[in-house]
This record gives C-alpha cells, structure tokens and sequence, in this order.
C-alpha cells in the first residue's frame, strides 16, 4: 500500500496496522492500514508463464509481482526438456521465482530478483546450464531455511553447469 509491504496473516482477527489477510471463500481483502487516499495492489495470480512444450525458446520478457504459493511452484515454472530461458526477468514475485525440471534446460541472462521464497528452483535438471544471470535479494520476505528459501536451489540433478552469474 503506497508503496509499502504489507504481511499477510492467517485470519481476519490477526489483521492490525502494516498487515492483511484474504479470506478466499468470502473473496475479500482485509487491511489492516486505512487505505484511503493511497495506492493499493494485490494479486490473485499465480502464474506468468507455464512452459509445457519441449523444445521452447523464450526470449525477452518480464514476469513481476505475481502472487505465487509455494505449492504452486514458481511465476515462470519450465516442466519439459530442452527449454531456453534467455533475457527473462522475474521480480518480486509472492513465493519462487522460476522452477522447473526437465532435461538440457539453459537459462542465460536471466534475473531473478526479490522472490519472497526462492529465486531458482529446479528437480531432475540433467545438463542444466545457468550462465551470465544475476541472482538478487531473494527470500525477502525471510522464510525459513526448509522445506526452501534463499537463492538457488537445485536437487536430484546431475551435469550441472554454472558459470558467470552474480548471486547477491
């Protein structure tokens, strides 16, 4: 609101100044800073992009402020082999940044900026290449270390290649 996060809490009798909470079945917001006068902005979206085509290029594009679970994996989520994420941005997204598994994935100039959780997430990515990306800022809203949070997290993958990249 005006600019300022607010911290989302887990029910309406929670909600105080600097805080929120969003009851689904009733479909509404609750603030608990009076909004009058100021910008606010929420987001029910989960998703940007879902790459389920092997053999995808994606080039040039930007995904901000989507309001991602964990559960639901990442604002740009890559789940085939063989996919090129070049150029792409993912800023200040709810929970991951990006995730994905699948085979000979490269992602190169990508930046995964301020993820509330995780910036990069990935499973069975064999021959995986990350290069000449910048990973900044993520786990801004301080998550605890497990089930995931922080910059990178790559599991059950082999051939892994990273090279040239800014972590922050």
């Amino acid at each position: 609101m005006a600019g300022v996060k607010l911290r989302q809490v887990g029910s309406v009798s929670s909600v105080v100044p600097g805080t929120f909470f969003v009851d689904e079945a009733g479909r509404r917001l609750y603030v608990g800073s009076d909004p009058s006068g100021k910008q606010v902005e929420a987001s029910t979206l989960q998703q940007g992009l879902v790459i389920q085509g092997a053999g995808t290029i994606v080039r040039g594009i930007g995904v901000r402020r989507y309001g991602n679970t964990f559960w639901m994996g990442g604002a740009i989520s890559a789940q085939v082999n063989d996919i090129v994420l070049e150029n792409v941005v993912s800023s200040q997204n709810a929970t991951i940044g990006i995730n994905g598994w699948g085979k000979k994935m490269r992602f190169h100039r990508i930046t995964i900026t301020e993820s509330g959780g995780l910036g990069l997430a990935l499973n069975k990515a064999n021959d995986f290449v990350l290069s000449e990306s910048v990973i900044r800022g993520n786990n801004s809203e301080s998550f605890k270390q497990a089930p995931v949070s922080g910059g990178v997290k790559i599991t059950t993958s082999q051939n892994v290649l990273i090279s040239a990249n800014v972590f922050e």
